[in-house]
């Protein structure tokens, strides 16, 4: 998992660079495998990781990190922007079209939750307006010593 953040952030970086945000990764220590299509779960997370650079601020940041639960990996998006401006944004995040965006189609996130799902995952969006917004994405893990 570690290889695949790895990949799927610098992707992102030229993106954030050019909106001045700073794009921060925590990865987890030891290798963590976790049984994935590579290719697609890098387009979710790279989807995610724009999402978060959209909403940031100049001079903003946005973390990415994984953490290893007792059999659930954690890998979170936290971006420090102004958060989703109303309810019926936070409600229909995953609703294919939908979007408060001046450019954009509204299937990232819905491309998101299904890529997830597909991997037999749950994905999370926390946001309050002035916030930011916290995704988690929770995927059974194996970590191997």
């Amino acid at each position: 998992m570690r290889a695949v953040i790895a990949k799927a952030c610098p992707i992102c970086g030229a993106k954030a660079r050019g909106a001045d945000v700073n794009l921060e990764t925590k990865l987890h220590p030891l290798p963590v495998f976790v049984a994935i299509d590579r290719f697609h779960f890098e387009r979710a997370l790279i989807n995610l990781v724009s999402n978060a650079i959209e909403a940031s601020g100049k001079g903003q940041g946005v973390k990415i990190g994984i953490t290893v639960g007792r059999d659930t990996l954690t890998i979170a998006a936290k971006d420090l922007g102004l958060g989703m401006d109303n309810r019926d944004t936070r409600e229909n995040i995953f609703t294919p079209f939908f979007t408060n965006k001046k450019h954009g189609s509204g299937l990232g996130m819905p491309i998101v939750k299904k890529i997830i799902e597909a991997h037999k995952g749950k994905i999370y969006v926390f946001s309050n307006p002035g916030g930011g917004t916290d995704a988690k994405v929770e995927l059974p893990y194996k970590v191997i010593q």
